[in-house]
């Protein structure tokens, strides 16, 4: 449950202090001169509870570890078991954990995380994407080589496919954890 704080309190009377002119207090609905209910400050109004709402959840601490992290440190135990696989020539493994990193398993996010981690990503949100498409880019070359049971390529695409998840680890991971201490 959303916890509205002395914080909350705070911005909702700041919001009603400046909407309190335009409204005709006995019916709770802003009024142009013509007496007639006005639209525009009705959207406006509605506009800006709505955003009162949507950045409080955003700014929320977390209760829990966010689905991300926990997406993180499977994509972890796959690359571990893909090392392993690599080591002991087994290319079922090396392609199945290869599929596990392109299309990992994770429970839903909620809206609320969803927009904690959007309002994190900012306008990184493009740069984000298209690192998290090229890792699964690279996972799919490496299950493509290890189907094929050819060793070096399997091992080349290995290394492109652990290049690409430090490119995002190094630009992400340190903000990320920063940002979202439990």
């Amino acid at each position: 449950m959303l916890d509205l704080s002395p914080q909350t309190d705070h911005l909702v009377a700041k919001l009603d202090a400046a909407i309190a002119p335009h409204m005709d207090w006995a019916s709770r609905i802003p009024r142009c001169v013509e007496g007639r209910p006005d639209m525009r400050r009705i959207r406006h109004r509605f506009a800006a509870w709505a955003m009162v709402f949507l950045v409080i959840p955003a700014s929320a601490p977390a209760a829990e570890e966010m689905v991300l992290s926990k997406v993180m440190k499977e994509q972890g135990k796959s690359m571990q078991l893909i090392a392993g696989g690599i080591a002991r020539e087994d290319y079922e493994q090396v392609a199945k954990a290869s599929l596990a990193v392109i299309d990992p398993p994770h429970p839903p996010s909620t809206l609320a995380e969803k927009f904690r981690l959007m309002s994190f990503l900012g306008t990184n949100v493009g740069r984000f994407k298209a690192l998290d498409g090229e890792t699964k880019e690279r996972a799919t070359d490496l299950a493509n080589a290890a189907r094929a049971r050819n060793g070096e390529a399997t091992i080349a695409a290995f290394q492109r496919l652990q290049t690409s998840c430090l490119a995002c680890h190094t630009e992400f991971r340190k903000p990320f954890q920063d940002h979202f201490k439990p």
